[in-house]
């Protein structure tokens, strides 16, 4: 047998029988990214097919934008209103109109749409912190904070039905919901600007988030509006807030409305900063107010939750308080907040 280890031939052809198993390999390694690759554009090229196909009802939109949501597509690329790929109509005059009027008839139904931004881990803050020195950019708006955010522009979604929608630290500069049902959808800890008019918010989770642009017509019936943002309040007054929800200690609030430093009477300097209006909230107008439900904040040893571990306002037992409290507290906060006399 020692003869056969020692033998040249054998040996080298052991070598080479060892050099081809690893070409075997390597080409199999190579030949399953490939194969993964090619499903991979497929599901992309699925994705793509539903989004650019009109289509009323549900046709799986809502898993095709996720999809290139986190492929890193821009997702405004692909406009999913009712008149671009739902059932749009152009309506005969009717009566004295003199021009025809569009309208959508059976609008597209995007199910389990999900555009999440993961929390910071202990690395990411310690990048944070580097890229601080180097002065880039990062979005900080007073309480809302969104970190390492891609910003969405130009998105449509106008006259949608939006099913089980999931938006968490999200940074849209324009949307267009106009229209749109969104009720039981969550859209939390993002800034969102764009427009909302005759938007359908009923039961939705808009907790945390800062909403900017016209309310005209907006329904907020059951949301949880509990430290959201409105950063103007053009058009809110006609929009219904009729049993929507906040803790008491955490209401909507308002940051834009610059005619509330002169119900402040405040003397100080700083009042008039254009910075004033995004750093210190003021509360929504009373009147809008009494039309919801606070509750008060839950107590632990004799203070008040964490903001971060309360459950939602809307579960449990409410021991509710009044309207014109929570406007007054939160008018003082904002006193306080800005030196006011």
């Amino acid at each position: 047998m020692r003869w056969i280890e020692e033998n040249p031939f054998v040996r080298l052809a052991a070598g080479a029988s060892a050099i081809f198993g690893l070409i075997v390999v390597w080409e199999t390694s190579q030949q399953i990214k490939i194969d993964l690759a090619d499903r991979e554009q497929d599901r992309i090229d699925n994705a793509l097919g539903k989004l650019n196909t009109r289509a009323a009802g549900d046709t799986g939109r809502g898993a095709a934008l996720t999809l290139l949501y986190i492929k890193g597509w821009d997702i405004a690329t692909f406009d999913q209103s009712c008149e671009a790929v739902g059932n749009w109509v152009v309506r005969k005059p009717v009566g004295n109109a003199t021009s025809d009027e569009p309208g959508c008839v059976a609008a597209p139904i995007i199910r389990d749409l999900r555009f999440v931004q993961a929390s910071p881990t202990w690395k990411d803050r310690l990048l944070e912190n580097w890229r601080s020195f180097r002065n880039e950019p990062r979005y900080d708006y007073g309480r809302y904070f969104f970190w390492g955010t891609r910003i969405f522009r130009n998105v449509r979604l106008d006259e949608t039905v939006l099913v089980n929608l999931k938006i968490d630290r999200q940074y849209f500069q324009y949307i267009d919901l106009d229209g749109a049902d969104i009720a039981d959808g969550q859209m939390t800890r993002s800034r969102v600007g764009g427009s909302f008019e005759g938007a359908l918010f009923n039961g939705a989770d808009l907790s945390g988030s800062l909403l900017s642009g016209s309310f005209k017509g907006a329904n907020f019936k059951f949301a949880n509006l509990t430290s959201t943002g409105f950063e103007s309040v053009v058009d809110i007054k006609s929009a219904k807030f009729e049993a929507a929800m906040a803790w008491a200690d955490l209401p909507p609030v308002t940051y834009e409305d610059k005619s509330i430093l002169d119900k402040t009477k405040s003397t100080v300097k700083e009042a008039v900063s254009p910075f004033v209006p995004l750093l210190n909230a003021y509360p929504l107008p009373l009147n809008l107010l009494e039309s919801m439900t606070f509750c008060a904040p839950p107590m632990i040893n004799g203070e008040p939750q964490s903001a971060s571990e309360r459950p939602d306002v809307r579960e449990g037992k409410c021991d509710k308080v009044a309207a014109i409290n929570v406007f007054e507290d939160a008018v003082e906060r904002f006193k306080k907040a800005i030196g006011a006399n």
